[in-house]
C-alpha cells in the first residue's frame, strides 16, 4: 500500500453513523508520543506475533509475550500504532448490514488522476476500503453492495463514469471459505 484513501480503524461503519462520535474515537489509535516514522525492527517480532494470534490482545498478555514491561509494551504499542507502522484492522459481516455482496476492484487509473479517482472513491457509500497500490493497478478497493444488482450498477454507474479511470478488474466474493472470528466466553467450547 502507498497511501490510503478509506477505511481503517473505523472506515466503512462510520458512512452509517452506526457508532456515536465517542465509540468511533475510542477505535483510533493514540497519536505516537515521538512523532515521525516508526519502523517495525527485530525486537517487535514478538509483540508482531501476539497481536497477530489475537489483535484483542491485553497489555499484561503483550507483556508476558514479549518480556518487556507493561508500560514498555504500551508505549511501543502506541508509536507504531500512532505512526502508522502497525494498523489492526477491523473485521466484521458486511451481511449483518444488508450488504451481502462484496468484490475486491483493481483499478488503474492514469497517473495524473491518481489522487483525484482515490479522493472520489472514499466518498462512495459502497466502498469500505480503498488505498493506492504498485503494479499493473495503481488503485485497491473493497466495495460491497447490497445485491449482485446494486454491484452491478456500481461498477457501471458512479465507478464507471469516474474521469481518470481507464481499467477495472472486478473479482467478486464467491462465498467466505474463512474469517478470522474470535468465540465469546458463551460460545466457547466447554472442558473436556
Amino acid at each position: 500500500m502507498l497511501h490510503r484513501f478509506y477505511g481503517g480503524p473505523t472506515g466503512w461503519l462510520r458512512r452509517f453513523s452506526l457508532l456515536t462520535d465517542d465509540q468511533t474515537a475510542a477505535l483510533l489509535p493514540e497519536p505516537a508520543p515521538d512523532p515521525g516514522p516508526a519502523r517495525i525492527t527485530p525486537d517487535d517480532e514478538p509483540l508482531i506475533a501476539a497481536l497477530e494470534r489475537d489483535g484483542r490482545a491485553t497489555h499484561p498478555e503483550l507483556q508476558r509475550a514479549t518480556g518487556r514491561s507493561e508500560s514498555a509494551v504500551k508505549r511501543r504499542l502506541a508509536t507504531l500504532l500512532g505512526s502508522g507502522a502497525l494498523y489492526i484492522d477491523l473485521e466484521y459481516d458486511f451481511e449483518l448490514f444488508g450488504y451481502s455482496r462484496a468484490a475486491v476492484l483493481w483499478i488503474t487509473a492514469t497517473p495524473a488522476a491518481l489522487h483525484s479517482v482515490g479522493e472520489a472513491l472514499a466518498t462512495h457509500d459502497e466502498i469500505a476500503y480503498a488505498s493506492a497500490t504498485a503494479g499493473p493497478s495503481n488503485i485497491v478497493v473493497t466495495a460491497v453492495a447490497k445485491d449482485t444488482a446494486g454491484l452491478y450498477a456500481y461498477l457501471s454507474g458512479p465507478l464507471g463514469h469516474l474521469p481518470g479511470v481507464t481499467h477495472v478488474e472486478a473479482s467478486p466474493f464467491l462465498r467466505r471459505v474463512k474469517q478470522l472470528t474470535y468465540r465469546t466466553p458463551a460460545e466457547a467450547p466447554g472442558p473436556l
